[in-house]
């Protein structure tokens, strides 16, 4: 190769190394003056502030130059400004604090587009500037620091949230609202806003979470809703370490189809979170309903038996009854019900049904249950057809006939001389009438939980 052209290719190469070098240094350099605080348009971050506590900055350097940055004077006194921009969550109150500084200091906080909010000169701290900002709305903001007149010196800035807002029950797994130890069958509701926004969002959907925790004892078919709530919402089943189970968005199950969560499952023994959240970044009350419905187990017989016996005499044997009680002569058979939780019509043995609470009978033979799983009272012909004779099968409250009407946990049942059946209309708080027809009406309860 002509040794003019290797010369040539290796001053290229060099000037290209120099060249890139030179840009990286340029871009670098860029980078570290994009937030230097010299205007609006480059304010150091300095982060996000929430009511829950969340957010604190603090900062030392000098308002004449930096680090190689020098400052100027474009806002309030004729001293040189350093610029900073923070972001409020959510509705907070502020302190920004110039305390500790080396000379006389004046401070503004503006709003996003540079417009006064609060300014101040001398403070409890002297010379020194303190703004306590109460109810600043969310959004984005700016704190300008400088000197009185044409003051410049070192200081120190602080911002903190000054909110007494805390983390609220219901926030996260480690500090759950309780829905109980189910060592048998059980039914928990509870109905909460997620509005607040010191619940946080760690999970799913943009919304605000809501947790709840319990424990089963056994295996248990576990029915999960938000029957009853007021937006489109989100569920999922943890375990006991956090993760996801299963989950559910919408739903085509027997309780509330359409936007409200449900799912149902088998859990064995132990402790399970259940996490409730509006859909997208909705907010309202979320009603949530946890079922717990425990699965029998086969009783067993254990006995103590001496280790050593002799023959002719008398041996004594102490018995032990583990599972359910048994009773020798006497037959029990199914009248109606497949022994599997769900809402179906049909036939006495291929009907579902729920939890059923209570039974009553009516001159006719008619039995009538409280199926409080499915928020209905079932009626069961002598020929072994099963109807709904009132409920929507979704919780709620409203007087009406057949499934215009809607209960929440009807638990007991009575039956009048006219045949009319009274309800205890459980989570309403109300007692409820119910016609041979199936027309509601109540009976007694204003609807609000008490004792008058």
């Amino acid at each position: 190769m002509n040794r003019s052209l290797q010369h040539q290719g290796f001053f290229s190469r060099r000037a290209i190394a120099v060249i890139i070098s030179l840009a990286s240094a340029f871009l670098l350099n860029s980078s570290a003056l994009a937030q230097s605080g010299t205007e609006m348009y480059d304010a150091i971050d300095a982060g996000s502030f929430g009511s829950c506590g969340g957010g604190a900055f603090t900062d030392n350097r000098n308002n004449y130059s930096y680090n190689g940055t020098s400052y100027h004077n474009s806002y309030g006194e004729s001293s040189p400004d350093v610029w900073y921009i923070l972001n409020v969550s959510d509705y907070t109150d502020l302190r920004i604090s110039l305390c500790g500084s080396s000379f006389d200091t004046y401070l503004h906080l503006l709003d996003a587009n540079g417009n006064f909010i609060n300014s101040n000169d001398d403070s409890e701290c002297g010379r020194q500037s303190v703004i306590n900002q109460s109810s600043l709305y969310p959004g984005i903001y700016y704190v300008v620091v400088e000197g009185y007149s044409s003051y410049t010196g070192d200081y120190n800035l602080e911002i903190s949230s000054t909110s007494t807002g805390s983390t609220p029950e219901g926030a996260n797994m480690y500090n759950p609202i309780w829905a109980g130890n189910y060592s048998s069958s059980g039914y928990y509701t509870h109905t909460m806003n997620n509005a607040d926004a010191c619940l946080g969002n760690d999970i799913g959907q943009a919304s605000n979470d809501i947790y709840y925790q319990f424990t089963l004892t056994g295996t248990a078919t576990v029915t999960l809703s938000h029957c009853g709530s007021t937006l489109d919402t989100y569920l999922h089943l943890l375990n006991s370490s956090g993760a996801v189970i299963t989950q559910n968005d919408d739903n085509n199950g027997p309780e509330c189809p359409g936007r409200q969560a449900w799912l149902q499952t088998t859990l064995s023994a132990g402790t399970y979170y259940v996490v409730s959240e509006g859909y997208s970044s909705g907010i309202g009350d979320i009603t949530t309903n946890i079922r717990v419905v425990m699965q029998s187990s086969t009783p067993v017989i254990a006995y103590t038996f001496p280790s050593e016996i002799t023959s002719g005499s008398p041996v004594s044997v102490n018995v032990t009854n583990t599972g359910a009680a048994t009773v020798s002569g006497q037959t029990t058979s199914t009248y109606a019900g497949t022994g599997t939780a769900g809402y179906t019509n049909s036939s006495a043995l291929s009907s579902t049904f729920n939890n059923p609470l209570a039974v009553v009978a009516d001159a006719s033979g008619n039995i009538y249950v409280a199926d409080a799983g499915n928020n209905v009272v079932r009626k069961i012909t002598p020929g072994g057809t099963v109807s709904t004779l009132a409920g929507a099968g979704y919780s709620g409250y409203a007087e009406g006939t057949g499934s215009g009407a809607q209960f929440k946990l009807p638990s007991a049942l009575v039956i009048d001389a006219s045949g009319n059946l009274i309800v205890t209309d459980q989570q309403n708080h109300r007692i409820r009438k119910i016609s041979p027809s199936g027309s509601t009406s109540l009976f007694a309860g204003s609807g609000t939980a008490g004792f008058a």
